[in-house]
């Protein structure tokens, strides 16, 4: 006996866990393929939109999700422009709530009080002893001599010694004696940053792909070179006619397959054969074959 429809079961969040397990697609790969965490996936397919932030993200992360699924866009975004959660809003203005006061308030405004009065009771006393010590010390007053005195005689000048005779022919000039010049310093090489992880190199006699996809239905599409370079990662409208090139192998994850043409080299390629709902994942131009 089948269990009859509920109301939860038209929801968003259902329709997306419904067509996702129809697929055969796990919530990790469908995080991994929008680059999106876990906890948002299964937030969105409960209708959890609480744990989500806000509703700007929320119609980004459906429509994403639902050209992933081959599902209308517009439909699931219509359905949560209609829920209240949609028309949200913070609000800014909303008053704190006020506490009541309670004994351990009243006990730490007594400590802060009293903690100042002691600081400022320091401050006061240091500040009185040096005004104190500043006053005890008198100031030199400079006195002017008294007519009786006798001012100290100047020591008689020495007699000036007599001029050296200046030598007939003048010394030869010494050269200038320049200073040390200092070696020169090679200079310390800058310290490298920390290393960074990078793919090596790529082998340039290593063959080259060619791949076009021409959409006739929105898609999307994650296409990876042989060192996980990405290629392509983008949501393609219909109409489009996208050419890829890299090394081969290449690594292709189309969503929506069934509005795809791929061609890979010039050749026709049947996507299809790898379909899993309306998802296709598979790898181009390998040693092991296509």
């Amino acid at each position: 006996m089948e269990r009859p429809a509920s109301a939860n079961d038209f929801t968003i969040g259902a329709r997306l866990s419904k067509a996702r397990v129809a697929r055969g697609l796990s919530i990790d790969e469908v995080a991994r393929s929008l680059k999106l965490s876990p906890r948002i996936v299964s937030a969105l397919e409960e209708d959890a939109y609480d744990r989500l932030p806000g509703p700007t993200y929320v119609r980004g992360y459906l429509r994403g999700y639902a050209l992933l699924l081959g599902l209308s866009a517009q439909q699931l975004i219509d359905g949560f422009n209609n829920l209240p959660q949609a028309a949200q809003r913070a609000d800014m203005t909303a008053p704190a709530p006020v506490r009541e006061a309670s004994s351990s308030d009243t006990l730490m405004r007594f400590g802060t009080v009293l903690v100042a009065v002691i600081v400022f009771g320091l401050a006061a006393l240091w500040w009185s002893g040096k005004d104190g010590s500043t006053r005890r010390r008198p100031a030199p007053v400079a006195t002017a001599p008294s007519s009786s005195e006798t001012p100290a005689r100047a020591p008689e000048a020495a007699a000036e010694p007599e001029p050296a005779p200046v030598p007939e022919t003048p010394a030869k000039a010494e050269p200038p004696v320049k200073p040390a010049e200092r070696p020169a310093v090679a200079a310390a090489p800058a310290a490298s940053p920390e290393a960074v992880a990078t793919p090596p190199p790529l082998d340039p006699n290593a063959p080259r792909a060619h791949l076009t996809l021409r959409v006739s239905e929105d898609s999307w599409a994650d296409v990876r070179d042989a060192q996980e370079r990405r290629l392509l990662y983008e949501t393609i409208p219909a109409g489009r006619v996208v050419n890829v090139e890299g090394a081969a192998p290449l690594s292709v994850f189309l969503g929506n397959v069934e509005g795809v043409s791929v061609e890979f080299n010039g050749q026709p390629y049947d996507a299809l054969r790898h379909r899993r709902g309306l998802v296709a994942r598979f790898t181009l131009g390998s040693s092991g074959g296509n």
